[in-house]
């Protein structure tokens, strides 16, 4: 099977860069330019994985941890956050166990 390692790569380096330079220009917010930079940086880590370049891909998985955290937390997750609550609050616990007698 073949994997398109280096479109993988440079796609997402390119993705990374358009973020990080769209942020720091004031052109996007910040969350989406963190939610952007995380994209691109699970698209190398894939590469990366593909590639069977390990240390790549523990780098690369660092980096999106870190951009998804600054998603999430610079408000980046609120919709998410809203619609985790509403699937919570339409869960309800259903009693599996037959009654023990009395």
């Amino acid at each position: 099977m073949h994997v398109p390692i280096y479109g993988l790569m440079y796609g997402g380096l390119g993705l990374q860069v358009a973020a990080e330079a769209a942020r720091l220009t004031g052109r996007l917010a910040m969350a989406p330019g963190y939610g952007l930079a995380a994209i691109g940086t699970f698209s190398q880590m894939a590469a990366m994985v593909f590639a069977r370049a390990d240390a790549g891909a523990a780098l690369s998985a660092a980096f999106t941890a870190y951009y998804l955290n600054r998603w999430w937390h610079g408000g980046g997750g609120t919709g998410t956050r809203r619609r985790l609550r509403d699937l919570r609050e339409r869960f309800f616990g259903t009693r599996r166990t037959a009654p023990a007698a009395a």
